[in-house]
């Protein structure tokens, strides 16, 4: 918020003059505001206590304000002004004067503000346009309450779908590593399968191979016995 916006709201405040919301339309406390923009004393910022105004220049200031400063100082406290506060009016009397239709606004613009904050909520509408003003309201409220439920349910989703996220990938994995263990045993199992078919064929051979040696003994054996039989004849 406007740090001048905070000090005027302020300032209306202590005096009397602010307006509450939906009480009057922006126009109106526009206006109210500049009005009372007119009636702040410049040496304290706030709306004028006993409004004096001087003889020579017509600046005005509350009065324990300006004579307090005129106390130490002999020119208008205005800045560019540069009047000194010693020349009276032209009947003579005193460097200032009380301001009563200075004091009479600020009793008016007050009035008008306690007036106005005693008043209904939206009091220039019509019936019809303060009943749409409500459906509008409803129909927002509403609105929101389904935004903030649908973004609760989202959220719970992207939490529950996380979760789920990573169940899956843990079966991925479990099922990926089972896939891997069987067929590294389908692997090892054909692996001893060529064992043994290498191993009978080598014990096959070994057989054929002393089978064949036999044979060729009993041949010698034979040839032996033929070539001993002809010696003999």
């Amino acid at each position: 918020m406007d740090p001048q916006t905070t000090m005027n709201d302020v300032v209306l405040s202590e005096a009397g003059l602010l307006i509450e919301n939906d009480k009057a339309t922006e126009q109106m406390k526009n206006s109210i505001s500049q009005f009372a923009r007119l009636l702040v004393c410049p040496l304290c910022s706030k709306i004028f206590d006993r409004p004096t105004t001087l003889s020579s220049c017509a600046h005005s200031f509350c009065m324990n304000c300006i004579d307090e400063y005129a106390s130490n100082a002999y020119e208008c406290p205005v800045k560019g002004c540069n009047m000194p506060m010693s020349i009276v009016g032209s009947n003579g009397g005193s460097y200032r004067k009380i301001n009563p239709q200075l004091s009479q606004s600020i009793e008016s613009l007050r009035t008008i503000c306690k007036s106005l904050n005693k008043s209904k909520q939206h009091w220039w509408l019509s019936q019809n346009t303060l009943q749409s003003i409500e459906k509008m309201k409803s129909s927002r409220m509403k609105e929101r309450q389904q935004k903030d439920i649908l973004d609760e349910d989202q959220q719970e989703y992207s939490s529950d779908d996380g979760y789920g996220d990573n169940n899956m990938y843990t079966d991925q994995n479990h099922s990926r590593q089972e896939g891997e263990g069987e067929e590294n045993n389908s692997d090892d199992e054909e692996d001893d399968e060529m064992v043994d078919l290498q191993q009978g064929s080598e014990k096959h051979r070994l057989c054929l191979s002393a089978d064949d040696d036999d044979d060729d003994d009993d041949d010698d054996d034979n040839d032996i016995d033929e070539i001993n039989s002809e010696d003999e004849s």
